[in-house]
């Protein structure tokens, strides 16, 4: 029974290309044969540029080498899930804040145009002198329309300005050019759901004008 020849020592290092790893195979040196080690039930051979006899502990450590590569490459798929998770996270809670915020000051911009409708048919029995309001409890208290309608949202504090500010007797008379109107404005701090940015609350102010119908 013939045999095939082995390579020399000294012969060049043959490589297959795999998936995601390159196996290299070198001629075996201890005088076996292919056939040889294909008898004793080795089965470690693939392709046809292969030739003569191959260390199974050489074909062993190389398997073992790509063993390790692809789980390095599950261990960086790992980790890029793990970012893509926290971004993810970040970003809808970040969608949620800026809802919750627009929402908010929504209602505070709807509560201080409450209060400068209000302000501005205050009846006479809260008015002095010249129509100038002598008792604005029903809109800067704190069970007054403008808070009542911020609630627990945010933090409130009201006033009521009257332009041009009321004189004494005899009252100024008004034109055309010149319209009594009363300003609310309510400021406050508004909390964070979340704090994403280390904050705990931001400052707000809005302001509303009216006519001042009871002038």
């Amino acid at each position: 029974m013939s045999t095939t020849p082995i390579a020399s020592p000294n012969a060049a290092r043959l490589t297959m290309e795999r998936p995601q790893c390159n196996i290299a195979y070198e001629p075996a040196d201890d005088g076996r044969t292919r056939k040889e080690d294909e008898n004793e039930g080795s089965n470690d051979y693939s392709g046809d540029d292969v030739r003569g006899g191959l260390h199974r502990s050489l074909l062993r450590h190389v398997v073992s080498g790509c063993g390790a590569s692809m789980r390095n490459e599950k261990g960086q798929a790992l980790v890029e899930l793990a970012l893509t998770v926290v971004i993810a996270v970040f970003l809808v809670l970040g969608i949620i804040e800026f809802g919750y915020d627009f929402m908010a000051l929504n209602v505070i911009a709807q509560a201080t145009a409450s209060g400068a409708r209000a302000a501005s048919v205050v009846q006479v029995g809260s008015r002095g002198l010249c129509g100038k309001i002598t008792d604005d409890s029903a809109i800067t208290g704190d069970t007054g329309i403008v808070k009542l309608q911020i609630g627990s949202v945010a933090t409130a504090s009201v006033t009521v300005v009257q332009t041009p500010t009321p004189g004494t007797a005899p009252c100024a008379t008004f034109t055309g050019a010149t319209i009594p109107m009363v300003k609310v404005t309510v400021t406050g701090t508004l909390p964070y759901l979340f704090g994403l940015l280390g904050s705990t609350a931001f400052t707000y102010t809005r302001a509303e004008t009216f006519r001042d119908e009871g002038r």
